[in-house]
Parts: structure tokens; sequence; C-alpha cells
């Protein structure tokens, strides 16, 4: 498969895969390490690439990797040549960004990882938008934040290549608990190990617990939480929907799937090939039928088999009830995050935030 074709045939078919398939929970370097910052002949970066990836081989997120491969493969006459691992088979999702860091991985989902440097907490914070539009305008190329998580992943040797938008996410429950939030309902729920996070949910009138995601199925299975916070309405389908009762779309954060790839790499290869995959990462991420469209398209797809299939109800909350969330969050907790991101980059998520 070549071509735009192949990455529209590639996308589309992930739609109908990715719909039938369960979520699978889940070395050393083959480029070079010059640091001629592009002005070599790339001779050093040529050979197998090791692409690493925390989801099944079905996953959108794999498919968008695959059909990215299948361009550059064509588009280099084979001199960038990715070999893809799914399932964690390289490292789980804080792994991987580590291991890109020093060589082990070549490219991959480098997830930023506030526990690795609290500066990428500005990936983590809550409402800084929730609208796509908004989403957008943050990590589009040249986005605000965009180039922050550029400058900080520069500083641990990797080369940001662009930023995937899965969807946003929300809160699943056992049943509807009668109000939205922010209105408080005291319902414990598992969040991820996120200190800006826990402080949300807490703002938003729940009851928030750091639960592994692999544990995830089994602390609602066994009472120990009601609900899951942490993934948009595809992880909601695919993890818990057989044991949850509604689902509640906060679009508190942008589930993502960055890419990156191990900086001393990239300096390896010639100026042209930097500009070939570059465009291609960006094509894929951000064309018509790139990987953000058809994401924001398949929330709705997903929400529809969760009621089909499951008899999940979706509470949706509207622009202004999701203004009043991210007020309340930002009042609240936004203030505890300068002291981990630091005055500039504080400064500068409240200086582009989405309007209230």
């Amino acid at each position: 498969m070549r071509g735009k074709s192949a990455l529209k045939l590639l996308l589309g078919t992930c739609l109908i895969m990715a719909l039938s398939t369960s979520l699978i929970a889940g070395c050393a370097p083959s480029g070079g390490d010059s640091s001629d910052g592009g002005s070599g002949d790339g001779s050093e970066g040529y050979g197998t690439w090791r692409y690493a990836d925390i989801h099944p081989v079905d996953a959108p997120a794999a498919v968008m990797a695959m059909g990215m491969a299948d361009l550059l493969r064509d588009r280099t006459d084979g001199r960038i040549d990715i070999e893809y691992y799914p399932s964690c088979q390289l490292g789980d999702w804080s792994e991987v960004l580590e291991n890109v860091e020093v060589g082990t991985v070549d490219m991959g989902i480098t997830t930023a990882n506030d526990a690795y440097d609290a500066r990428f907490g500005i990936d983590w914070a809550p409402y800084r938008f929730f609208t796509w539009d908004q989403a957008t305008e943050a990590f589009q190329p040249g986005g605000w934040c965009l180039e922050i998580l550029e400058s900080i992943y520069e500083d641990h040797n990797v080369k940001f290549l662009g930023y995937g938008m899965r969807g946003f996410t929300g809160v699943s429950l056992n049943e509807y608990p009668g109000k939205l939030p922010p209105e408080p309902v005291g319902i414990k729920i598992r969040t991820p190990p996120i200190a800006s996070w826990k402080a949300a949910w807490e703002t938003m009138g729940y009851l928030p617990t750091a639960i592994p995601f692999s544990e995830v199925y089994t602390s609602i299975q066994t009472g120990v939480v009601e609900g899951q916070a942490g993934g948009g309405s595809e992880q909601m389908y695919i993890v818990v929907g057989d044991i949850q009762g509604c689902w509640i779309q906060t679009n508190d954060w942008m589930d993502n799937q960055p890419i990156g790839m191990n900086m001393d790499l990239w300096n390896s290869l010639s100026a042209e090939d930097q500009g070939t995959l570059t465009d291609t990462v960006n094509e894929v991420l951000w064309g018509p039928d790139g990987f953000n469209k058809q994401s924001e398209e398949l929330e709705e797809v997903w929400r529809q088999k969760a009621l089909d299939d499951y008899g999940i109800e979706s509470y949706i909350l509207t622009e202004s009830e999701l203004a009043e969330c991210a007020k309340v969050v930002r009042e609240n907790v936004w203030p505890s995050l300068e002291a981990d991101l630091g005055t500039d980059i504080y400064e500068a998520m409240v200086a582009n935030c989405a309007d209230l």
C-alpha cells in the first residue's frame, strides 16, 4: 500500500477492526548517534527503526503507525524502515519515553511522564481547553502547547514530531448519579496517578483513588470503585463497557498519542529525510483523512456502540457546563501547578488557555 490512498484505507479499516476487538493490556538502537544537525547524508540513520507502542496491533493508534511506516518507506526509497512493536513489547507508557531518550528504542508513542519530569505536567493539566477546536489550536504544528512540549522533549534528547489526539475524556459509572459535574456526588472512582487529576475530580465532587490501568476492570468489578476516569469513550467501551452503566463526557483532558524519536537518530538524517519525516507525520496526524480528524468522528461511534451493545447512556455536557467545570478546576487546582511547571510554563498556560 502506498501514498495517501493507503493511509486513508488503513485509517478507515481501523474503524471497523477496532470496534470488533478487545483491548490487550499489555535492544539495541538501529539508528546512528551523530549530532550533525541534519547536515550529513543520513547514512548513519539507515536501517530498521524500532517503533514502540502500548496498543494492540488493531487499535487506531497502531493502524496510524503502520500507515505512517508504509508512507515513509516509500517516500525515502526504504532509507527509513520502521518495524512496529505493539502491546508494550518495548515497555509500557511510563518506560517508552526514557527508552527513546537513551536510544534503546528509536521511535514511538512517547507519552509525557510528569513523574519523569514535572514540567510534563503541562500535558496533564485538566481543562486547558474543552472543545476540539481549542485542542487543535493548542496542538497543531505551531500550537502553543505543542511548542512548550517540543522544548521539554528536547531537553530529554527526544525529537517531538507530532501530537495525535485520541479523544476527550470523561467518567464511566455503575449508574447515573442524577447530577452532572461539578455538583458533588461522593462516588469513588479510579483516576491515573496524576496529582492534578485527583485534585480536579475532588473539585468536581467525586472521591478519586489512583489505581493502575491494568487493575481498572477488577477494581470496578469487585466494588473497590464505582467508576473510572482517564480515557475517552473508546477506552470506556472497550475496557469497562460490559460492567458500567453510564458515561459522562466531561472533556477535562485530551487522551493523546504523541510521536517522538531519539534526537541523535534525528540529527543523523539528511535535511531532506528530516523534511520528509516531518511532513509525513503531519499528514498522518493532521491531514483531512488523518488520525485526529477520525478520532473526533469516532467519539460518537464509541458512544453509540456502548449504547447498542451494553445499554450505556451517555450524558454530554454542554459548552456552558464544560466552562463551569473548567472554572472551578482552574480556580481550585491550577495554582498548585506552578511549582512543578515553573513560572514560565505556568504563565504560558494561563495566557493561552481557552476562554470561559
